[in-house]
């Protein structure tokens, strides 16, 4: 199984933030925005984008260093875009492309529970962390509802991760936790 590494997050049963906008660039309304996509221009592949429940379907857009910025379609002035900045970027959901067999999104596997191979409830994965290495799974444990103790499980597939059920939402991890 193949992580995709677009940091989707699910908003509704439809929508998924995607991004969010920066600071605004210059005085011609363009604006810095950080892109959740595992390949950081794929962002631009998946209109119409939301942003503060205004749809916006025409963005030009230009690598600037090692960043992106965009103007959007009728907003031209550094003012009028200022009122975007830090607002996420949502699409539809119905916007993604369908993946392979083996791949998922990382929107799938928030909310799975999490069991040992033991079949031990660890506790339910509320995030993901993109490692140089490997991604890792962010585990909210059952033992710890009231504090913010939580396990980081590598996502290495075939010695950690060894079953992902999408459709009951739970995860088989062989890992050895110490409680």
């Amino acid at each position: 199984m193949i992580i995709v590494k677009n940091k989707y997050f699910k908003t509704s049963n439809e929508t998924i933030i995607v991004g969010k906008v920066g600071k605004p660039y210059g005085i011609l309304g363009w604006i810095y925005l950080i892109s959740f996509t595992e390949k950081k221009e794929n962002i631009f592949s998946y209109f119409p984008w939301f942003i503060k429940g205004k749809k916006i379907i025409n963005v030009k857009w230009k690598k600037h260093k090692q960043r992106y910025i965009c103007s959007v379609d009728k907003i031209n002035d550094r003012n009028s875009i200022s009122i975007f900045t830090n607002e996420n970027i949502v699409i539809n959901e119905s916007t993604l492309p369908n993946l392979s067999n083996n791949e998922l999104y990382w929107k799938d596997v928030i909310n799975c529970h999490v069991f040992s191979i033991q079949n031990i409830y660890i506790g339910k994965v509320i995030d993901l962390i993109d490692n140089t290495f490997y991604d890792l799974l962010v585990v909210k444990n059952k033992y710890f509802k009231k504090s913010k103790v939580i396990t980081l499980i590598p996502f290495i597939e075939i010695k950690i991760i060894k079953k992902i059920d999408l459709i009951n939402k739970n995860i088989i991890v062989d890992y050895n936790l110490s409680l």
